[in-house]
């Protein structure tokens, strides 16, 4: 069976520092509303309720660890490689 996490290539260091220090990369404070509003005024019901708590969690780790694409890749290939045993009966 194969690996399930690859081996990710490590991150370059962080080139933007003060005063010598790494800091965090500055995020658009808007793009995570902007992510929401573009759901649309046609969405299911509980999709519109659920997606927007499920987009403002994945934002704000992904600005927390300081997410790659890489990284992200790598996780949305594990989730849609899980085998339908493990996900549960479908909920009407």
């Amino acid at each position: 069976m194969g690996q399930m996490i690859p081996d990710l290539a490590p991150r370059a260091p962080m080139s933007l520092k003060t005063n010598g220090v790494p800091k965090k990369p500055q995020y658009d404070t808007t793009f995570t509303d902007k992510v929401i509003a573009a759901t649309g005024p046609n969405a299911d019901r509980r999709l519109a309720e659920v997606m927007p708590s499920l987009v403002r969690h994945l934002h704000a780790f992904a600005r927390e660890v300081n997410l790659t694409v890489a990284e992200w890749s790598a996780a949305v290939d594990f989730v849609s490689n899980v085998p339908p045993c493990c996900v549960g009966p479908t909920i009407p």
